[in-house]
C-alpha cells in the first residue's frame, strides 16, 4: 500500500474516529485503525464492537492495500 495524504487531513480523521479505538479495549485488535487504500480512496475505520466509524480521507492512492495500525503508533507519528 502506498498513499500520499496531507498531515492535517489525517489529523482530522483521527479526531473523528479516535474516540472509538480506546486504550481499555479487552481485545487488542480493537486498539487499531484499519487503513484502506482502494479505488482511489483512503478510508480509516475503527470499532469497539458497539459502534463503528468509517472516515474517508482526501489523498492520493498510488498502490492499493490495507493495514491495521495501532492507534497509539499513528498518534505518535502525527504528533511528531
Amino acid at each position: 500500500m502506498k498513499l500520499i495524504v496531507a498531515k492535517d487531513n489525517l489529523k482530522d480523521a483521527m479526531s473523528v474516529i479516535g474516540r472509538v479505538a480506546v486504550g481499555s479495549a479487552s481485545t487488542p485488535v480493537l486498539k487499531n485503525f484499519l487503513v484502506e487504500a482502494r479505488d482511489g480512496a483512503i478510508i480509516l475505520t475503527a470499532t469497539n464492537l458497539e459502534i463503528g466509524v468509517r472516515f474517508n480521507v482526501a489523498g492520493k492512492v498510488t498502490e492499493e492495500g490495507k493495514a491495521a495500525i495501532p492507534a497509539q503508533v499513528l498518534y505518535g507519528i502525527l504528533s511528531g
